[in-house]
């Protein structure tokens, strides 16, 4: 307990450390490199993404490496992104997970894509061997 004529105590002596800044996430620079970002979220899952950054960052040219978005300009754009889903779905009356968990649609638009190219290059294998056994046949 300090009396009223002592001074106040120095703040470096202070033993209650500084409040931590708030998380700084760098916004993109613009409309065009928000868009890519946010097609990027329905091509790839953002672990696929950091295989993929990973990847660019060490064989790509410089030029091109140090255009690749960064992990946390794709992690606030995703972000940004399934707020705004979550509240349209909020207003609507829908019951919602919570925003991190919130990645139904691009997570179904991944799947529904890779099951129509699977299926398209099996059937293109498929068509490639049936030629194969005709032309062994004889038949064509």
């Amino acid at each position: 307990m300090t009396s009223l004529g002592a001074p106040p105590p120095s703040p470096l002596l202070d033993p209650t450390p500084p409040p931590a800044p708030p998380p700084v996430y760098p916004h993109p620079t613009s409309t065009a490199r928000q868009n890519l970002i946010l097609a990027l979220r329905y091509a790839v899952s953002p672990k696929e993404y950091a295989a993929f950054r990973k990847t660019l960052k060490f064989r790509a040219p410089s030029a091109i490496s140090s255009s690749i978005p960064s992990r946390r300009e794709f992690d606030a754009v995703i972000k940004q992104a399934a707020a705004r889903s979550s509240v349209r779905s909020v207003e609507s009356g829908e019951t919602t997970q919570d925003v991190e968990d919130y990645d139904f649609l691009p997570s179904a638009t991944r799947a529904a894509v890779r099951a129509f190219l699977l299926t398209r290059v099996g059937l293109g294998a498929w068509g490639a061997i049936e030629t194969y056994l005709e032309k062994r046949k004889g038949i064509v």
